[in-house]
């Protein structure tokens, strides 16, 4: 035989919905309504003891939203909708009953006593036994909306407002039991250095722990006015500032390139390394960045008929639109560093399989809250946001516009022409402040070879990146008659952005950042091209 093992993993789900809806009418002039919505996932651990490549995790998804609304009729030209609604999410995952750790096999190194888990023993073109890590995640939503609208004369008018309260707490034994790569770099072959104890790298943690809430709103007011027969104008307004969430246990921290170089240190944890700050240092916001509030996003629109019998008209409008609701997971990361959670992530470490730590101290485990003389061993993980102009929040913001001709044909055919296009700014991108330097003949290792010392990888946020979108959009359309609707569409498009190829927008962290250094002059030229979900046709 060739050694190669076949086996199989069972699959056993469940999947569960529930809604429920009332609606009451007091009067003509007053609806009420109320609406909840539960859905659940259930997928059920497996593990072979005779064989641990052979396993699955557990996982419980809760996903659960409730609304009420109620509809006030003033006049019938003024009309009042109130909503309030909440949704709520939880997840619960970790490995199977029976599992084992690192150091039930031999290891030394630090594990949660709790659970037992194998994170990652990769072993490249292999194997590797990963299970997940021991995690709860909830999510909650409280949001409430206003919105009014009021007919005056050739005017319909709309304004309203949005208050929203946003909370993510995680309970994440997040690289808490470690986990370890095998290569072909010493043996050429990747099977054999993992038998000889050759490690590739090897990252270990003391869990993810995030406490976040965010306050925010945005209100708008709009127009639509009929100058004449021919001529609708839509204009609008809308205020959407850009407010960073808040981590309750003041789990940030920010690096700056200037700081370092003016050995500037942090008082708060007195041993951090120079250029990092936490809050409570000076010059260093207390979210992480500041908020935004010039966030005034217009937008125009109208309508006109071309001809005076009505079958050919022109459209067009022109907005901005802020992105401004930042995603509850997009700082998770922050919270994985020291002092926080410790992170130790080594490449080609001195250490084997057996004893990792050689030559280094093992900061395990770790104590919460964090005292003011932590200590920082080497080499200390960053992720920070970008510190420029005081760590003011560049709020993502899209530009679109477009202009439309349409024809009726003949009865109920109609063709429609249209320009489509768009422009975005400020984008995220995540950039890697401290890539290991190629010397050639060097012999150390990738950290060792890092500029900042004693720093490992620095991850920081940075909204810098541009995209453009333009497209001729024909469109032939049956509208339904005699038991007959048809439609065809035809785009010619063309996406451009800088980006980098694979980039991920979710969040900042280690091994997702741009691979072109970060202090190269027009560093954004070498990525500007199509996009990766460019199609032409």
């Amino acid at each position: 035989g060739n050694g190669r093992i076949f086996y199989s993993v069972p699959l056993a789900q469940d999947f569960n919905e529930y809604l429920s809806r009332v609606d009451h009418s007091f009067s003509e002039k007053d609806r009420l309504s109320v609406r909840y919505f539960f859905d659940q996932f259930k997928n059920k651990a497996f593990m072979d003891k005779s064989n641990y490549l052979s396993n699955s995790n557990f996982s419980t998804i809760n996903s659960q939203n409730a609304m009420v609304s109620e509809t006030h009729v003033f006049t019938p030209l003024l009309l009042n909708e109130f909503r309030a609604s909440f949704s709520r999410q939880t997840s619960n995952r970790g490995p199977a009953p029976g599992s084992v750790s690192l150091s039930d096999l031999g290891v030394k190194l630090w594990q949660p006593g709790d659970v037992k888990t194998l994170e990652g023993i990769n072993v490249s073109g292999f194997f590797n036994p990963s299970q997940t890590d021991p995690a709860a995640f909830i999510r909650n939503q409280y949001t409430i909306n206003e919105d009014v609208n009021w007919v005056k004369g050739k005017h319909s008018l709309a304004f309203g407002a949005t208050l929203l309260r946003g909370q993510v707490f995680l309970r994440n034994l997040f690289r808490t039991s470690g986990s370890y790569s095998f290569t072909a770099d010493n043996t050429n072959d990747a099977l054999a250095s993992y038998m000889l104890g050759y490690v590739r790298t090897f990252t270990q943690g003391f869990g993810e722990y995030k406490d976040n809430n965010l306050y925010s709103y945005s209100f708008y007011a709009q127009d639509d006015f009929h100058a004449t027969s021919r001529l609708t104008v839509n204009l609008g307004l809308r205020w959407e500032p850009f407010l960073p969430w808040h981590e309750q246990m003041n789990r940030m921290e920010q690096f700056s390139v200037s700081d370092y170089m003016a050995n500037k240190r942090s008082s708060v944890y007195t041993n951090a390394p120079a250029g990092l700050l936490f809050p409570g240092d000076s010059g260093m916001p207390f979210y992480g960045q500041t908020a935004s509030y010039k966030n005034f996003s217009p937008r125009a629109g109208f309508a006109y008929a071309l001809t005076s019998d009505n079958k050919t008209s022109l459209r067009g409008g022109a907005g901005m639109f802020y992105d401004a609701l930042q995603s509850g997971v997009f700082n998770n990361r922050f919270v994985d560093v020291t002092p926080f959670s410790p992170q130790i992530s080594l490449t080609q470490p001195q250490g084997s399989l057996s004893n990792p730590y050689l030559g280094i101290v093992n900061p395990y485990p770790s104590p919460f809250p964090p005292p003011k003389d932590t200590a920082f061993p080497g080499p200390v993980l960053v992720i920070t946001y970008d510190p420029a102009n005081g760590g003011k929040a560049m709020t993502p913001v899209m530009y679109n516009w477009n202009l439309i001709v349409e024809r009726q044909i003949v009865n109920e055919w109609i063709a429609r022409v249209a320009y489509v296009g768009s422009h975005a700014s400020r984008l995220s991108e995540s950039l890697e402040l401290n890539p290991a330097i190629y010397t050639a003949g060097s012999k150390l290792g990738t950290d060792a070879r890092r500029f900042f010392q004693p720093y490992g990888s620095i991850s920081q946020a940075s909204f810098d990146i541009n995209s453009s979108f333009n497209s001729l959009q024909v469109t032939l359309q049956k509208r339904y008659s005699q038991g007959l609707t048809a439609m065809a569409n035809y785009t010619w498009s063309k996406s451009i952005d800088d980006m980098p190829a694979n980039m991920g927008i979710s969040g900042v962290g280690q091994g997702s950042n741009s691979p072109i250094p970060w202090n190269w002059s027009g560093r954004h030229q070498y990525d500007r091209g199509l996009s990766e979900y460019d199609h032409r046709h």
